[in-house]
């Protein structure tokens, strides 16, 4: 297999939890839903508020994620 070495492409920025989820402006008892969201995704959701020091809990609703804010 041959593969291309290139050069000059930036890396994108990468996509902390923190930036892509309202942690900070969240208080307890707020919720947000996260539309049509996959089942890895909502795993993932746990471990991203756990880093934050943030207690999460999630509820299926159809194909959609709600995410309550514990502590």
């Amino acid at each position: 297999m041959d593969i291309k070495i290139e050069k000059g492409i930036p890396c994108p920025e990468r996509r902390a939890g923190g930036r892509l989820y309202p942690w900070d402006a969240m208080e307890v008892g707020d919720s947000f839903l996260i539309p049509d969201c996959e089942r890895k995704r909502q795993f993932g959701l746990c471990s991203c508020a756990k880093r934050f020091g943030i207690k999460i809990t999630t509820r299926r609703i159809g194909n959609d994620v709600r995410v309550w804010r514990l502590e």
